[in-house]
């Protein structure tokens, strides 16, 4: 276990500026809740407020204001003059095929005789290579125009050029020192670039690029092209920007709110076709509404599939097809493949877990670094990914596989996750002289290794996690926008902060906390898989979902005071609209947890001997004994736990772990027995005074892993031998 984890997340509410808040709410007529909401997204007044809730394509910049757009724009006009064979060189994740097909559809509609390539994950790897490079020179290619991708492709761009093709850069990655001798590089990250908005994905920046082409092509104002192009293309440009995590703010704020509402209505055969599919397989009666969340959950998995399974050229071909048939075929295949993804991703997720467990050193390193040889290179990413949510550490994923341009085996290409606060670019420029390629942003990068480099990249990589990592950033932390009451529990609220839509990095889905409500009823629904609350506060009551918290797994019981980490939305069901809480975290309100801390200091001077009166409740009876030892016996039979969320439970280890404090008030809700933490912790210490039970200490006082030692059916334990149980009886009262 992470030591700078704890069981539960850190809570952090957000500060905001109450100056700022006033003024936003007089400006706008909004509440004080959306005003803080906004402020908390970096609106320090009133018309910031404004261009933050801009989704008009007048908030677009003008795409000359990219540096080398000009050169790229008129080179590839001197090569539709000149009849050139154009070669679109993509990238194999979503945003590389949504701006392989919207190059592609608008360079045919100019006559271009434009061809694509997507390299595949384990014959070719990432970005341009020589071996394609060999391949578009035999074929004639004149001209090679990259998207998601060739930032770092120096030595092969310069190979291109030696073979007569010019070569244009589009891409959003971030730059190294030097860069590649292209005719044009087109990318807003470049040092020399002054175009005001960074932070556009890679199908941002060839929307740019049409958009200036489009202009000096027909000879019509900026303005229009942008329009023209937008109308033409937004819901590839907002799937390849929500796939692509990319900040939800800015002219990605513009472009995501008006793809979305295009892709709800899209006339794209192969995206009609896919909606479909995903339809089907929802075995719902009403299709889906169409957001950034099923994209970025449900539609970009399903696309990028094809680049880490099979082929991205795949998907390319289904958005690029005119037949509904041939569609609807490939839809079903991807959505196929992406089945068969998870199964990879599970199957490697839980062996990378198993090895952590076995090998990793929590108390020295920061950085998870793991390798495998049969590991599929199109799953890593994904698999580092929750690794890295799992232990809020930095991780990379290794596979020598052993296939492609390296069969035998000796360089291992891996994908890495990092947490706030280590820049995995950074970090592996650090070590740019034992790599063989890197390239990618600060949360995320992509890398070749020679096996015998390795040793030597974690050890670098762990000291340069300790020389740049803030201490306190580890573990993980809930980011709060604001404590809600129930009387902002509406559907007036929910409707008013909807305004904040669409959701995504940079602006995430606002999340809220309840102070001290109490647990009213408990339900398991979706086949046990998710959890309904009701919640009270006073005289109101409200209905809450935790999904993904089945009801055994629940750490809660009725009659608890919590408080609860929610967001807040309206659900619509038969016609009639209701608030939603959808949970995120629950944690006992310190009403409920302060009791049990006295209780417990009572026990520590109980256990170091000093004279400690308490009521005589709080002495086990011969009942108590046989309640709470055969619920450990049953719980020691199936091999489970008392609260299956900890993370103390080894699933290969004889102890199982009890939270102390769940169990008492579980008995006390289910069976209305008193059983006080205090009660429960004596009962433990006299059954392993009898040797009935063994015990495992953890870092939390009131967790205990046990395990049965001694019991037989036949035997007589007598508890009054007990130098514990004569101390209780003593000084109870």
């Amino acid at each position: 276990m992470n030591k700078y984890a704890s069981k539960d997340a850190k809570w952090i509410i957000k500060d905001y500026s109450v100056d700022a808040v006033e003024q936003i709410k007089e400006q706008l007529g909004v509440s004080a809740l959306t005003a803080k909401l906004l402020n908390n997204r970096g609106c320090i007044n009133g018309n910031q407020a404004l261009d933050f809730l801009n989704k008009d394509i007048s908030g677009f910049c003008d795409p000359y204001l990219l540096k080398d757009m000009r050169a790229a724009v008129n080179k590839v006009l001197e090569h539709l003059e000149n009849k050139s064979k154009i070669m679109i060189y993509g990238d194999y994740d979503v945003d590389g095929v949504t701006s392989t097909v919207i190059l592609y559809l608008y360079l045919k509609t100019l006559g271009a005789d434009v061809y694509y390539f997507i390299p595949e994950r384990i014959n070719d790897g990432y970005g341009l290579n020589s071996n394609s490079i060999d391949r578009f020179i035999k074929d004639d290619i004149k001209l090679i125009i990259t998207v998601d991708s060739g930032i770092t492709a120096n030595q092969e761009i310069d190979y291109a050029a030696e073979g007569g093709i010019d070569v244009i850069v589009t891409d959003h990655h971030t730059c190294l020192p030097k860069l590649p001798r292209a005719c044009a590089i087109i990318n807003p990250k470049r040092p020399d670039c002054n175009y005001p908005f960074k932070e556009l994905a890679g199908v941002g920046v060839v929307y740019k690029f049409l958009c200036a082409l489009d202009s000096k092509y027909f000879k019509v104002n900026i303005q229009i092209a942008t329009e023209k192009i937008f109308n033409l293309f937004a819901d590839f440009i907002a799937i390849g920007t929500i796939a692509d995590v990319m900040p939800i703010r800015g002219e990605n704020r513009i472009i995501v709110s008006t793809g979305l509402d295009k892709l709800a209505k899209t006339t794209n055969i192969g995206l009609i076709a896919l909606l479909d599919e995903i339809n089907n397989e929802s075995n719902s009666y009403k299709k889906k509404s169409v957001t950034s969340a099923l994209v970025g959950f449900v539609i970009a998995p399903r696309i990028n599939a094809a680049g880490r399974m099979t082929s991205a050229m795949r998907a390319v071909e289904l958005f690029l097809t005119h037949d509904p048939n041939t569609a609807h075929m490939l839809a079903a295949e991807l959505c196929a493949v992406n089945k068969q993804r998870q199964i990879h991703e599970n199957e490697i997720f839980l062996e990378a877990v198993d090895m952590i467990k076995k090998s990793f050193d929590f108390e020295n390193d920061l950085f998870i670094i793991l390798d495998a040889d049969k590991w599929h290179h199109g799953v890593i990413g994904i698999v580092a990914s929750r690794i890295c949510e799992k232990y809020h550490l930095p991780c990379i994923m290794i596979s020598f596989i052993g296939e492609g341009r390296e069969k035998d085996g000796s360089i291992g290409k891996g994908s890495g996750r990092s947490i706030k606060g280590i820049n995995l670019f950074d970090a592996l420029s650090s070590c740019k002289d034992i790599l063989e390629k890197f390239g990618g942003h600060e949360l995320a990068a992509g890398l070749s290794v020679k096996r015998e480099n390795l040793p030597e990249l974690k050890r670098r990589l762990n000291e340069y996690a300790r020389q740049h990592i803030n201490q306190s950033l580890l573990g993980e932390k809930l980011y709060i926008d604001a404590e809600i009451t129930k009387n902002d529990i509406s559907i007036k609220t929910a409707t008013e902060i909807s305004v904040l839509e669409p959701y995504g990095l940079s602006n995430p889905v606002p999340l809220f906390c309840l102070i001290d409500f109490t647990i009213t009823d408990i339900i398991s629904i979706g086949e046990g898989r998710h959890t309904k609350l009701t919640l009270k506060k006073d005289d109101s009551y409200f209905t809450a979902l935790y999904f993904g918290m089945s009801y055994t797994q629940f750490p809660y019981c009725v009659g608890d005071r919590v408080d609860v980490a929610c967001n807040m939305d309206i659900n619509t069901f038969l016609n009639k609209r209701t608030v939603q809480l959808t949970v995120r975290s629950i944690r006992q309100n310190i009403a409920q947890t302060e009791p049990v801390r006295r209780r417990l200091y009572i026990y520590e001077m109980f256990k170091q001997g000093k004279n400690v009166f308490f009521a005589s409740e709080n002495t086990p009876t011969r009942e108590d004994f046989k309640t709470v030892f055969m619920t450990l016996r049953k719980k020691a039979q199936q091999k489970n736990m008392i609260y299956t969320e900890l993370p103390y439970y080894e699933e290969d280890s004889d102890y199982i772990p009890v939270d102390i404090s769940y169990f008492s008030r579980l008995y006390y809700s289910t069976a209305k027995v008193k059983f006080s933490v205090l009660k429960v912790l004596f009962v433990f210490d006299i059954l392993i005074e009898l040797g009935v039970i063994e015990t495992e200490k953890t870092d939390d006082e009131l967790i205990i892993k046990f395990k049965i030692i001694g019991w037989d059916a036949k035997r007589k334990v007598n508890l009054d031998s007990s130098s514990i149980m004569k101390r209780l009886k003593a000084f109870s009262h």
